[in-house]
């Protein structure tokens, strides 16, 4: 093979894996709007379920009664999960989380949650989940000084709650979820 055979044949694999690497992003972005059209949809018929059936029958409960949530039982402790990120930021910024869980945003930037810094540039977010067992996928965003957002490349992060252990320790890293 000649040198120009040779360097035809990597260019086409190279090529090749471009265009896959393309197709897994495109099918990943895609899997991940069709979870959050999901999750709109089922906040929407969660909305239409609790909606009282007029204006009147909502007026006719009082305010704690309509945002009381289940009481829970004496013995069970609400899971807890405590996720920590390294990493070092520059003055004025700041790291945020953001999930697939109401306790986390529901993938809302506006309800994300902030992290705290600690030592040794180890951000820390505590946050309290309801009890029961859950799937919760997150990313860690940067907010910049100018109140830009950057998000967290790379597959989600991943955990379960409510298996038992709490605080449940998420010690992370950015750009491998």
């Amino acid at each position: 093979m000649s040198k120009r055979d040779i360097s035809l044949r990597y260019r086409e694999k190279f090529l090749q894996a471009k265009h896959q690497r393309q197709v897994r992003t495109y099918e990943a972005a895609w899997d991940e709007c069709i979870r959050r059209e999901r999750d709109a949809g089922q906040v929407a018929a969660d909305a239409r379920v609790r909606r009282p059936a007029s204006p009147e029958s909502a007026a006719e409960q009082p305010p704690a009664v309509r945002a009381r949530k289940p009481p829970l039982p004496e013995d069970v402790e609400p899971p807890v999960v405590e996720f920590s990120l390294t990493y070092h930021t520059k003055f004025g910024q700041e790291l945020c989380i953001v999930g697939s869980s109401a306790e986390l945003g529901s993938w809302d930037l506006e309800r994300r949650v902030p992290m705290s810094w600690t030592d040794g540039d180890v951000w820390v977010a505590k946050v309290e989940f309801p009890p029961g067992k859950q799937d919760v996928q997150y990313k860690y965003l940067l907010k910049k000084s100018d109140g830009g957002i950057v998000w967290e490349s790379g597959l989600n992060h991943h955990t379960q709650v409510g298996m038992g252990v709490s605080p449940l320790k998420c010690p992370d890293r950015w750009g491998e979820g």
